[in-house]
């Protein structure tokens, strides 16, 4: 439903404007050196040909991110470009020391709608998993399901069916994940491969949302 989709994604944006983006208003402590992924390389073990589509669609993907403002537009952009990479993706904002589920597609237990399923997703940061490494690192991910408790729970409610292996790739603002995509393709099975495009992406709408925070702050200034 294209409709209930966007809808979806303005909530996500607008939960990022009210939460997200006013906390990082505020003064913070010394930050240690920035740490983005390193996705600006190509799309490496990629075919010629293959390569070539995929930089093609990026620089469309990220045309489109420079005509598009505004959080939600941006938050549709994000899972948009991720149903070209994975059978099944999630979208969790990070909020205090908790991923909460907001947004998904593909695969769900029993026909059950998996963009709902998610929303009812907490995954706790305060323990060591793969999810807290990711959100504190800021570095993308690619292994096995982990087997941990935010691992195992979020399996018990969306299932695994064929799905081996996952990513788990970060959304930057000023240093702070602030989002995250989790992919995986639980109907064919195959691992999650050539994510380069993906990343460069989401190293993009990090800068737009940064953008936008900057021109908040620009107009909060203005008499």
């Amino acid at each position: 439903d294209a409709r209930q989709f966007e809808a979806d994604m303005q909530a996500f944006a607008a939960r990022l404007v009210q939460d997200v983006l006013p906390a990082m208003e505020q003064p913070r402590g010394p930050q240690p050196p920035e740490r983005r992924p390193e996705a600006r390389r190509g799309p490496a073990g990629a075919p010629p040909d293959e390569a070539a589509r995929q930089m093609r669609g990026l620089q469309q993907q990220l045309e489109e991110l420079r005509q598009h403002g505004d959080p939600s537009q941006i938050s549709v952009l994000v899972m948009r470009v991720a149903r070209e990479h994975f059978e099944r993706a999630m979208l969790f904002l990070v909020k205090s020391d908790e991923l909460r589920g907001l947004a998904g597609f593909g695969s769900a237990p029993q026909g059950e709608s998996l963009n709902l399923l998610v929303r009812d997703v907490v995954i706790p940061l305060s323990e060591p998993s793969v999810f807290q490494r990711v959100v504190v690192d800021r570095k993308p991910f690619t292994g096995d399901w982990p087997d941990d408790k935010g691992g195992a729970g979020l399996l018990a409610k969306v299932g695994r069916f064929q799905a081996r292996r996952l990513a788990l790739l970060p959304l930057v603002t000023h240093r702070q994940t602030m989002a995250l995509l989790l992919g995986d393709n639980p109907e064919t099975g195959r691992d999650p491969a050539r994510l380069e495009s993906l990343e460069v992406f989401l190293d993009q709408a990090g800068t737009a949302l940064e953008n936008l925070l900057l021109q908040r702050k620009l107009q909060s200034l203005q008499p």
